[in-house]
């Protein structure tokens, strides 16, 4: 009785060691299987005039093109002003699934809510749209990324419709804003399709934002369109929502010895302290200064963009001395041993200056350039389409269709031409009392 006792405990034992081996391997795979992306993918981003203005849009792919450049994602901007998700049943056959997207982003509600106070026929009228246009994506085996509306700014805002309270328009239009937010995200879910909350987001990081600069401080100057920095916040929204683990790489500099360096940047030379590096994967770069919502390098304080998707850690073993001069490219900062060894955000501890930038800068150009011309692709189409009916005319606006399209990869192209390797020099030097 002991000894089939010992075989039983012994066989609950190896089979909880393998159960445990399993969850470990499944964790530690886990941080790409959630990725949305896949390589090849084709995005495009959609929505009212916050989306046409081109800036969150531009950010996304910013991000995806030179931060994780081995996807080989491409992203195609369509934004409407004054749009509602009841566009989009235009929209889909047009433009849309032509394009023959694998991922469509919507931010769609601003205008949904008619800016008004909550009104539940406002909420169903907007869900039943929102199934509307993700079951037609769907039927076109497309995965949609459903954007809850984002917020309009307690200060700014004053556009609210009567009945309302003077004074407190912003308030109540939030409310508004978050049963279509509640109405997205049940609707997504009933969908099997993935959600981000960018109304939640937006809203936690303007009130943190105002804490600190002000109320005046603005995420939405006119009260409904961001600012600069308003749209990293949704862009960082998104990305979350993509699964993007935020891994830019690490560099690791022994000072006895050489360096390493993990996948999207290559080692050239090391001596030590000094290491010469080539990278095809960049980190994200930022524009403005800390206190204009002009630029989106303002909000950086409260928002944990470079913390979790922006992180370009630097490591250093057996440094002598309690602190060290970092200079990476032509900018220098002194850092503590202790930090150094536990690993800093270059990407954060140098967000004004570092090699990337310059390219990052043309490259952004590039993308405004592009995502301007598929606008006018949106207005050419949609204009041609209402004008033409017949099978011929069909057929002419296929092909001017492709014509346009083929544009737009040109356009890319190029900007992976200007995303370039970047080589550069790190160095780490002791400095003693």
């Amino acid at each position: 009785m002991n000894r089939m006792l010992r075989c039983l405990l012994a066989g609950a034992l190896l089979l909880a060691s393998i159960l445990v081996s399993l969850c470990a391997q499944a964790v530690e795979e886990g941080g790409k299987s959630h990725l949305l992306l896949k390589k090849g993918d084709r995005l495009v981003v959609t929505g009212d005039s916050i989306t046409e203005s081109m800036c969150y849009s531009r950010y996304l792919e910013l991000y995806l093109t030179a931060c994780m450049p081995e996807l080989e994602v491409s992203v195609m901007h369509i934004g409407r002003s004054g749009a509602s998700l009841g566009a989009m049943k235009i929209w889909t056959p047009l433009l849309l699934l032509p394009y023959k997207p694998t991922l469509v982003t919507l931010c769609f509600g601003m205008n949904d809510g008619a800016y008004a106070a909550p009104n539940p026929g406002t909420v169903e009228g907007y869900a039943k749209n929102l199934r509307g246009v993700i079951g037609a994506l769907h039927d076109a085996g497309v995965t949609v990324l459903v954007g809850s509306p984002g917020v309009v700014d307690s200060h700014y805002f004053t556009a609210l419709r009567s009945p309302h309270t003077p004074g407190e328009d912003a308030a109540i239009y939030n409310r508004t804003l978050a049963g279509l937010r509640d109405a997205a995200r049940d609707v997504a879910a009933s969908s099997q399709m993935p959600f981000a909350d960018i109304h939640d987001t937006m809203f936690s990081i303007m009130q943190k934002a105002k804490a600190v600069l002000g109320s005046e401080y603005p995420i939405c100057p006119d009260g409904i369109h961001p600012s600069a920095n308003g749209h990293l916040i949704m862009a960082y929204a998104l990305l979350k929502a993509m699964g993007v683990d935020g891994d830019i790489g690490t560099i690791v500099v022994d000072m006895e010895g050489t360096a390493t360096a993990s996948e999207g940047h290559r080692i050239l030379a090391a001596d030590k302290g000094a290491v010469q590096l080539e990278s095809t994967r960049y980190p994200y770069c930022y524009e403005g200064d800390g206190k204009s919502a002009t630029g989106n390098r303002s909000i950086l304080p409260f928002l944990t963009f470079n913390q979790e998707l922006n992180r370009l850690t630097l490591r250093v073993r057996n440094l002598k001395g309690d602190k060290a001069r970092v200079t990476w490219g032509v900018a220098s900062r002194s850092l503590t041993s202790h930090e150094l060894q536990a690993g800093v955000n270059l990407a954060d501890v140098f967000a004004d200056d570092n090699p990337f930038k310059i390219n990052f800068q043309k490259a952004d150009a590039a993308i405004l350039a592009k995502e301007i011309f598929e606008t006018r692709i949106k207005e050419v189409i949609a204009t041609v389409s209402t004008q033409l009916k017949t099978p011929e005319d069909q057929a002419q606006v296929d092909a001017l269709r492709t014509m346009l399209f083929a544009k737009v990869q040109q356009k890319a192209a190029g900007i992976r031409n200007i995303l370039a390797p970047v080589k550069y020099m790190l160095t780490v030097v002791p400095e003693f009392r």
